[in-house]
């Protein structure tokens, strides 16, 4: 990750040709300059037209200039990877947005900011810049871009494993349309766009029907207004859905023809293109084509640190074909890679069930290491089902070992835990999780007073325990409490010693373990009825949560409070 000292840079040493240059430029308006920028993910970033532009701006007065300046300043420090110069602009970038009463501008360049953020694959904070534009899209009732923002959020929603709610915002996108201004062309490609994007997410859960009937709707309306490049996006999804329904060969029609239509027009394009062509070769068992053409994607792009976690499909096709043309070798680094991929990868999906992904790569290794042995190792039957026996042996003992360990452990632990709760009057908390990291350090930016306002908020929507509801997010809550997530993160960071996320986790692991010593129907209810009560939408997600907390399973601490009855 490349980091440079922006405000140095500009000051200080800006470039003779920019100098050279500068008659011309006097000529030129502030569109024409903002094409010489250019798209700052498919070249190397002009700070220096930055600057100009900047500098133009305020010799005219222009303000809506001025504000764009510091949007693109903004943008450009993202695709430069200097998050924290970027995050420290965005407040400015407010406030100058609020002197001058600039709505409309501001929500179109938190699009953008957050378009920059999401393709750096920092999906939080894309989603809450998306989500600070949402808000501001209600004020200025501008549908179009509220449309694009909707379907934005519902994408980072299903990729980290929310395809409901995913779903719930792409129909929401669509009862949108109905009721916006939308010219007939314009309403066409926005439909087009929601059904492609619902389609991508009946394809991960495997619903082929539901995809396939998407996609479909979505070709037929760009075949009506002849995007070729949008035809192009769309018939790559529509390949995606064959290679599942093992339609191989159309599969490969359809992504060739979408090169033909519009070839790629960046390196990551390039990446997604070769990698779809790859998977159908591999699926279709031409393991020498399906391992050039990812390798090729994989060469081109070259993936830096921060992508690695978005890299695992890559690696692991890459790792299989390199594993069927017989080179064990490049076929153990790039499985070594996906592997490494896997805890990159739950970082940024953090919903994403990691036990499947785990025991995926030992699947994998097992049989990696099962054709290693029967190349280059000549032994007899009798020796392997010698070494076989001995290893279920060993690894029952292991696993008995581990059992009776585990068990003692967590009777240690529930032991403690339930002193704790007899020893823990009503107004303190059991569990108290502090994070380490911390979204926002210090509220000293915010007036006592609404600091105050806040806190006493949290403690109202505590005492009517709203924390049990599913939609008690940060977005709800900050509504509710008549504040913005911000200043609500950054006094919940400040005050409690944990982020929000942690904060609401408290109090439901709180809450659930008080009330399943204490009612004897509700330890009756099954996990995923205990996780809805108090506020999961699975029961994966509250499991792991009161294990964290608790260092138990809700399961073992059900069972150990019934045998105290």
């Amino acid at each position: 990750m490349r980091f440079f000292k922006l405000v140095f840079f500009l000051t200080i040493f800006i470039p003779f040709n920019l100098f050279a240059q500068k008659d011309s430029l006097e000529t030129k308006t502030y569109k024409e300059l903002r094409t010489l920028i250019g798209g700052f993910e498919k070249q190397e970033i002009s700070f220096e037209l930055i600057n100009y532009y900047r500098q133009k701006a305020r010799r005219e007065r222009n303000i809506e200039q001025q504000f764009a300046a510091k949007s693109l300043f903004i943008e450009a420090s993202i695709w430069d990877r200097n998050f924290d110069i970027a995050q420290d602009s965005l407040q400015p970038l407010r406030s100058f947005s609020s002197q001058h009463e600039l709505a409309s501008q501001t929500v179109s360049s938190l699009y953008q900011i957050g378009l920059a953020y999401f393709y750096q694959g920092l999906l939080g904070k894309a989603l809450d810049i998306y989500n600070e534009a949402l808000v501001l899209t209600e004020k200025i009732n501008d549908n179009k871009i509220q449309h694009k923002l909707l379907l934005q959020i519902g994408y980072i929603r299903s990729s980290i494993g929310d395809y409901t709610e995913a779903l719930n915002i792409y129909n929401k996108s669509l009862d949108l349309l109905d009721k916006s201004d939308f010219e007939a062309i314009e309403l066409e490609k926005a439909k087009a766009k929601s059904f492609y994007y619902l389609s991508l997410t009946f394809s991960d859960l495997k619903q082929r029907d539901s995809a396939s009937y998407y996609i479909d709707k979505a070709l037929k309306l760009t075949q009506k207004e002849r995007d070729s490049c949008r035809m192009k996006y769309f018939l790559r999804s529509k390949a995606n859905i064959q290679l599942l329904n093992d339609e191989l060969y159309k599969a490969e029609d359809n992504l060739k023809k979408a090169f033909k239509l519009c070839q790629p027009s960046s390196k990551g394009d390039t990446l997604v293109f070769y990698k779809d062509l790859g998977e159908v070769y591999l699926a279709k068992k031409e393991y020498k084509k399906a391992q050039t053409y990812i390798q090729a994607a994989i060469d081109i792009y070259q993936v830096k640190e921060g992508e690695e976690g978005f890299m695992d499909d890559y690696y692991k096709l890459l790792a299989k074909a390199y594993k069927h043309t017989g080179d064990i070798e490049k076929s153990n680094f790039y499985l070594e890679k996906y592997i490494n991929t896997v805890a990159e990868f739950s970082k940024i999906k953090d919903t994403v069930n990691q036990s499947l992904k785990l025991q995926e790569v030992e699947d994998f290794k097992n049989e990696l290491s099962s054709i290693k042995e029967e190349k280059n190792l000549k032994q007899t039957y009798l020796n392997y089902l010698f070494l076989g026996a001995s290893i279920i042996i060993i690894l029952l003992l292991s696993i008995l070992l581990r059992f009776y360990r585990n068990k003692k452990k967590n009777e240690e632990k529930f032991e403690a835990l339930l002193l704790k709760i007899e020893n823990t009057n009503e107004s303190e908390r059991i569990t108290d999780t502090k994070d380490q990291v911390l979204e926002e350090k210090s509220s000293n930016d915010i007036p006592e007073e609404t600091r105050k306002n806040i806190l006493e908020g949290l403690k109202k929507l505590e005492e009517k325990e709203y924390f049990l509801r599913q939609d008690c997010n940060s977005y709800n809550v900050a509504r509710k409490i008549n504040t913005n997530t911000s200043y609500l993160s950054k006094v919940v960071n400040s005050h409690f010693g944990k982020n929000f996320n942690t904060y609401i986790n408290d109090l439901r692991i709180n809450y659930a373990i008080v009330r399943l010593k204490n009612d004897v129907i509700f330890r009756s209810y099954s996990i995923q009825s205990i996780a809805e009560e108090v506020g999961y939408k699975s029961a994966d997600s509250f499991s792991k949560y009161f294990k964290l907390n608790t260092g138990l399973n809700p399961s073992f601490y059900i069972k150990e409070i019934k045998n105290l009855a």
